[in-house]
């Protein structure tokens, strides 16, 4: 019994025992999982504020794998290259945004960085570096890195990650910065050179030679290393050498030149090397600085050069005024004599200086009227005046100029004296007016003789025609035909006497032009009906062709006639066979008309031409003269196409026919 019990305790112990070790069990597990449940919540939290820290960073951060493809990137590194997130995710970094001058260095030590293999290059990779990026649309960027290396649990690299920040501004104002005083530092040295050589080039007295002794020094001077440079200046076949001048292979050449010319050259070498062989050259802007001086010492000769010729010219002038064969004064202003040439100062005598020029020049001691001086004087006009009653009654042909002498105001006079000429010119004048009254009165008298002469043709014709009608009586068929020989040497001689009579009138403006708006065309078509007859008698044809709509213009349509009846006339004698091509047509660009009547005859030797409308001038020679005529017929068109404000002309060669134009202008209405 006793047994039973303590057994029965025993077994109610252990069961105690055991539940309670099951609870402590079971709140073991229930406090476990709780942790594990927190920790998740916690993971879960900070992946969450990890994420929002990504999401809102600035800059560019990635994730790559060991193959540079993104597998990671925040939103304002897409928005800065341009892609969407999901566009980026998987595409090759190094492929898609690195230039190609850098991709390949890049890629490479990217590659040795996953293998692990070199400790130098994880070093400068966790370092971060500078590189540029290249966005979607093409803008290019500078981004400053720093990168972390991933690593899976035996520590083998597997990817990177890298946060990035552009710089692209700060980077341009840091070439800026650079640059500026990069430029500054040159400029100094230029400025200093070209200082000294100003320096020198301004010493007085100084000449080209020494000028060119001590340039060599000044421009070593402005290089980056002047130990290791040395100049040499070559101009004019004379040479100037800085003392430690070596003819190297590092050389450098500008010429100089002068007025477009080359007259000599700069020479820098560099004596040896100086660290890389990318430095044993001069720098560009060392090269320019060298131009600069060539240029400048080029315009340093110019100069010099030109103040040689000026005082040589000086020289030569003073010569010049003082020898000069012809008198010579200057006389300001005020009208006081400031300068006389020795030819002037053998007339007047050197004490004429300072006192008024025409108490000395006139005979009446006053100031001439047409005196350039009353006007005031005008620098560099050069004009002349005539003045008489000079020194002794001589008459004076003054060449003036106005100048400046000694920095005022005044007037260089030469004098030529024309007291012969003068003189010859009055008795000249004195010839000419006689002619002109011998023309006068050979003009009236031609004049009175044509008019005489045709009243008694005009009788004579009038009786031919009625004796050679019948009127008189019954003609038989020979006298006839001696009355038509008479009446056309009366109709000759008729013709021959207007044409003197026409001429004279011209010659002395005594024919009016009855002046009117009318169609040319008209006048050009009557004129050819009246010659028609005439001319297809002969077997010729006669052509017109006119240009239509053009506007009245304004002519004197019966000496317009008479021209065109004469062109005709010569046309129709000249020509054998064939015919005559009578035409009209408009100049836009001389707003006028052109008349032409070209023919097929046998033409005009160009020596000719000229000579045509000459008076008393011939057709086919002086000695020719079956075609009869005065000569003046040609001379009166004219003139009468002179009147009109027109122009002639004449198109021809011997064989192949000739071209009469005449032109008209064409005037509004």
């Amino acid at each position: 019994m006793y047994k039973h019990k303590r057994k029965k305790r025993n077994n109610y112990e252990r069961s105690v025992k055991r539940t309670k070790g099951l609870k402590a069990k079971l709140q073991g597990m229930i406090s476990s999982k709780v942790r594990y449940v927190r920790a998740g919540e916690i993971v879960i939290e900070e992946r969450d504020l990890a994420n929002k820290y990504l999401e809102v960073m600035g800059g560019i951060l990635l994730v790559f794998d060991k193959k540079g493809r993104i597998v990671f990137i925040n939103k304002s590194g897409a928005r800065l290259l341009g892609w969407s997130r999901a566009k980026l995710i998987g595409m090759n970094w190094f492929d898609h945004f690195l230039f190609k001058p850098e991709r390949k260095i890049l890629w490479t030590g990217f590659q040795k960085l996953m293998k692990g293999d070199v400790k130098d290059i994880e070093k400068a990779f966790m370092r971060g570096s500078e590189n540029r990026i290249r966005a979607k649309n093409g803008r290019e960027f500078f981004v400053i890195w720093r990168n972390t290396l991933l690593k899976d649990a035996k520590g083998r690299n597997i990817g990177t990650i890298s946060a990035g920040q552009d710089i692209t501004q700060r980077k341009k104002l840091e070439e800026e910065k650079e640059s500026l005083l990069y430029d500054l530092r040159e400029r100094a040295k230029e400025l200093f050179c070209l200082q000294e050589m100003g320096r020198i080039v301004e010493l007085p007295g100084i000449s080209l030679g020494r000028i060119l002794q001590q340039l060599p020094g000044i421009i070593s001077a402005a290089f980056r290393w002047p130990e290791l440079t040395c100049v040499r200046i070559e101009l004019d076949r004379r040479q100037f050498m800085s003392p430690n001048y070596k003819k190297t292979k590092w050389s450098i050449f500008k010429g100089i030149k002068v007025k477009g010319k080359k007259v000599g050259c700069i020479e820098v070498c560099c004596l040896k090397t100086k660290g890389k062989s990318k430095d044993r050259l001069l720098l560009k802007e060392e090269v320019a600085l060298i131009g600069l001086i060539s240029e400048r010492l080029g315009g340093i000769v110019e100069r010099m050069q030109a103040e040689e010729e000026i005082h040589l010219a000086h020289t030569f002038n003073e010569t010049l005024l003082r020898t000069m064969p012809f008198a010579m004064d200057i006389v300001g202003e005020n009208g006081n004599i400031v300068y006389l040439n020795k030819s002037m100062e053998d007339i007047v005598g050197k004490r004429s200086v300072g006192r008024k020029c025409w108490e000395i020049y006139k005979d009446n001691k006053i100031q001439c009227g047409n005196c350039p001086l009353i006007k005031g004087i005008n620098l560099n006009q050069t004009a002349n005046i005539e003045v008489g009653g000079c020194l002794g009654g001589k008459t004076f042909e003054i060449f003036y100029t106005g100048m400046l002498f000694r920095g005022k105001k005044a007037v260089l006079e030469v004098f030529v004296d024309i007291t012969e000429r003068k003189k010859s010119e009055e008795v000249i004048i004195g010839k000419n007016k006689e002619l002109e009254e011998l023309y006068k009165i050979k003009s009236e008298f031609t004049s009175m003789v044509s008019h005489e002469l045709r009243t008694p043709l005009t009788a004579i014709k009038e009786g031919i025609g009625i004796v050679a009608d019948g009127t008189a009586g019954k003609v038989n068929e020979d006298q006839k035909n001696f009355l038509e020989l008479a009446k056309r040497n009366v109709d000759r001689l008729h013709r021959l006497i207007n044409d003197v009579l026409d001429f004279s009138k011209l010659e002395a403006n005594k024919m009016k032009l009855d002046l009117r708006f009318e169609n040319i065309a008209e006048t050009i078509v009557s004129a050819a009906d009246m010659e028609k007859k005439s001319i297809e008698s002969k077997g010729l044809y006669l052509k017109t062709d006119l240009a239509s709509n053009l506007p009245k213009i304004k002519f004197d349509s019966d000496r317009i006639t008479q021209v065109l009846i004469n062109f005709l006339s010569n046309a129709q004698k000249f020509t054998q066979k064939g015919g005559i091509t009578l035409s009209l047509t408009k100049n836009e660009k001389e707003k006028s008309v052109v008349i032409c009547v070209a023919d097929t005859g046998h033409g005009i030797a160009k020596k000719d031409i000229p000579d045509l409308f000459k008076k008393f001038h011939q057709l086919g020679g002086l000695g020719n003269r079956q075609t009869g005529g005065t000569g003046l017929g040609l001379a009166i068109c004219k003139e009468i196409i002179v009147q009109h404000k027109g122009k002639f002309w004449v198109e021809s060669k011997l064989g192949s026919g000739s071209k009469f134009y005449f032109s008209l202008p064409i005037k509004e209405n």
